[in-house]
C-alpha cells in the first residue's frame, strides 16, 4: 500500500464517526494524531538505531519516511 493509500485509508476509518459531530477535518487531525503516535513509537525505541544489523536500521528508516508520507499525504487531501 502505498502513502497516499494508507493516508486515505486512515481518514476514511476516522469519518465513521460523523454520528459524533466529525467532519472531514476533524477526520484527518485523528489520522494526524494516530499516525504521530506510531512515529512517536518509533523514536522511543531508538529506530532507525535500535538495531545493529543495517539492514534492520534500513527498514525502521523506511517504516519512518512511509509514516511521514503518510502524515504529509492526510494534509494533502
Amino acid at each position: 500500500m502505498t502513502a497516499k493509500e494508507k493516508a486515505r485509508q486512515l481518514v476514511e476509518n476516522m469519518s465513521p464517526n460523523t454520528a459524533f459531530g466529525l467532519n472531514q477535518e476533524s477526520s484527518k487531525a485523528l489520522a494526524v494524531i494516530f499516525v504521530n503516535g506510531i512515529l512517536d513509537e518509533l523514536n522511543e525505541w531508538g529506530a532507525p538505531y535500535l538495531f545493529e544489523d543495517a539492514t534492520q536500521n534500513d527498514w525502521a528508516e523506511n517504516r519512518i519516511s512511509f509514516w511521514n508520507e503518510v502524515k504529509r499525504q492526510i494534509k494533502m487531501i
